[in-house]
């Protein structure tokens, strides 16, 4: 697939995995779009960000984050269950 035009190029940037219902599903996410995913606020994110918690890359003033990212971040932040409750 080629990129669209130069006018929409941008929003071309972040769509690059898989189709669904005829839509691409963006690999790459803003701040603010992965706030609703992930239900982390954007200054939670910025935090993690910031703090070297979550890999991101960044495009001009924008920080771009995978799902992936959340879940490895989540993955070493969880608390485990303790197994024996009464």
């Amino acid at each position: 697939m080629k990129p669209p035009a130069a006018k929409s190029a941008r929003k071309w940037a972040g769509e690059v995995i898989g189709m669904s219902n005829d839509k691409f599903l963006p690999m790459l996410k803003t701040v603010e779009q992965m706030q609703t995913v992930s239900g982390l606020g954007v200054k939670k994110l910025m935090t993690m960000i910031h703090n070297g918690e979550i890999d991101y890359i960044k495009n001009g003033n924008r920080y771009l984050l995978t799902e992936q990212a959340i879940l490895e971040w989540y993955n070493r932040s969880k608390v485990r269950a303790r197994r024996n409750v009464r």
